[in-house]
């Protein structure tokens, strides 16, 4: 189990950045953007930094929660996500949406895909901890220049556990149970 001071330290690194963008001009934000994010395999909650390579390359570290109440054990969850952005389909002068792919690799701190109730050799991948996501996403970036970057997005992927799962075993696992959702926002440091 990771140290909740581990989470904290997290979250105030990311509030940390967020103060560094809107206090002094001349100091320059470690990452372009913060970035909040709900469900998608990355906890109930996530948050972490962004950064943008190029015209179609964004990558983000995030880490995440979600409490026992919802899960039956606390879990944290720590991952880079890299997304490669299409050409927008719709820029105007309020808005720009863009389609984009990604491939998430995601750490689970604790037991929370366990395979601790099989025998030894039942499953050897994958991993209980690590995990790969393949996922589409669509985000609407503001133009506006009052919020100009501010983009929010929403991603459906699903992780590999699920995706061998239903391969081996597809009777017992339905589509709508093995593909997640995430809802996020992105806002700029600069």
């Amino acid at each position: 189990m990771v140290p909740k001071s581990l989470f904290v330290a997290a979250q105030i690194l990311v509030l940390w950045c967020a103060g560094v963008a809107h206090g002094n001009e001349s100091s320059r934000p470690i990452a372009d953007s913060v970035i909040f994010q709900h469900a998608g395999n990355m906890g109930f909650v996530s948050a972490g930094l962004g950064w943008q390579t190029g015209a179609h390359l964004e990558v983000h570290l995030l880490a995440g929660y979600a409490p026992e109440s919802l899960e039956g054990i606390d879990i944290y969850v720590a991952g880079a996500k890299a997304n490669y952005l299409f050409n927008p389909l719709v820029s105007n002068e309020q808005t720009t949406t863009r389609v984009y792919t990604g491939l998430a690799f995601i750490y689970y701190f604790g037991n929370r895909y366990s395979t601790r109730d099989y025998p030894r050799g039942y499953y050897t991948y994958p991993s209980y901890q690590w995990h790969l996501m393949p996922y589409l996403g669509i985000k609407l970036t503001s133009n506006d220049p009052a919020q100009r970057g501010v983009s929010l997005y929403t991603e459906i992927g699903v992780i590999d556990a699920y995706l061998i799962h239903f391969y081996n075993n597809h009777q017992t696992l339905e589509w709508d149970q093995a593909i997640n959702l995430s809802l996020g926002v992105s806002i700029p440091l600069h």
